[in-house]
């Protein structure tokens, strides 16, 4: 028994030892973050504008994987599965979260099966309508929702999508009733707002917000907690004084559990000083991007709060996806 509870004592610090070793020395290897999208989409251009800089302080290359499919459950089952060794990461979108909120099932819990390293950004959501809509500013959309007899048709970039939530969560507080036509992405929901098919979108800054100041489309409310860069003229549900949520799409940085604590914390201070980097604030501004950064800490409470609040949503909502 004692030679047996020695040896089990011995491999245990041989296991630490060599972990201690690992986080050492990382990185030695190319570091690979796993995107749930296809390249070209928002959160592979979010990261890959980081990459460069996040490699050179590290020093190691960093390899972009893409991931694609169900409804990102497929990249994020293959970073829980991944070696907790820092080599690698991956990119949380909305999804991340959101998929718990509307009760998909998951093999994995985002708030417990993985280490929460760093929120990169947020999105700000937008009301855009056609300029055929009765009301030209907030103030006047809502008096006008509240009138109407029939609930307020509204477009998103899909069902489950943090702009379709969060719309759901403004006319809950606000006292009106809608609908939600959700479309294929952003895409061909602006198309037929465009069009004057439909005249409501809610939708993050890029590309909907972006393209609607080219055409002609008129912007009611930022839906973040003061006005933005992009939107200078463009006030906040808050600012004009409704209670509110606060509304955007986010990117953060998330590890296999049981990655290192030395190493967490390299990664979060590589993506923090990327993230400060005036170089690549501007090109995150040019995308309606606004950097977060914090500590790992400060992440799992936003991934917490934000699936507390939208299941809340969801239930009262009725919303189910298929």
């Amino acid at each position: 028994m004692k030679f047996t509870t020695r040896m089990l004592s011995l491999a245990g610090c041989l296991a630490v030892t060599a972990t201690l070793a690992v986080a050492e020395d990382w990185p030695s290897e190319p570091i690979h973050i796993i995107v749930p999208y296809a390249a070209g989409g928002g959160t592979d251009t979010t990261i890959r504008m980081l990459v460069p800089k996040v490699s050179g302080i590290l020093g190691e290359t960093v390899v972009v994987e893409n991931k694609p499919g169900g409804a990102t459950i497929i990249a994020t089952q293959a970073v829980q599965q991944a070696e907790p060794n820092g080599y690698t990461v991956g990119a949380a979108a909305a999804p991340f979260t959101l998929n718990t909120a509307l009760g998909k099932e998951t093999p994995y819990n985002p708030l417990t099966d993985f280490e929460h390293i760093i929120k990169l950004v947020d999105m700000p959501i937008c009301v855009i309508v056609n300029p055929a809509h009765p009301a030209q500013n907030f103030d006047e959309f809502v008096e006008w929702a509240k009138a109407e007899s029939d609930p307020v048709l509204y477009a998103s970039p899909g069902v489950g999508s943090m702009p379709h939530l969060w719309a759901e969560a403004l006319a809950a507080n606000l006292g009106f009733k809608v609908e939600h036509v959700g479309y294929k992405g952003s895409a061909p929901a602006l198309v037929d707002v465009l069009a004057g098919n439909i005249l409501v979108l809610f939708d993050g800054y890029s590309p909907s917000c972006r393209q609607a100041k080219d055409n002609e489309l008129r912007i009611l409310v930022n839906g973040w907690h003061e006005r933005t860069p992009q939107l200078p003229d463009t006030p906040t549900a808050i600012e004009l004084g409704y209670d509110v949520p606060r509304g955007s799409a986010n990117f953060g940085i998330y590890a296999p559990k049981g990655t290192p604590q030395d190493i967490q914390q390299k990664l979060n201070d590589a993506f923090q000083a990327a993230l400060d980097d005036p170089e690549v604030q501007g090109r995150l501004a040019e995308n309606g991007l606004l950097p977060a950064g914090g500590s790992g800490a400060d992440y799992n409470a936003f991934l917490t709060e934000t699936i507390n609040r939208f299941t809340k949503v969801v239930n009262d909502a009725g919303i189910t996806v298929n």
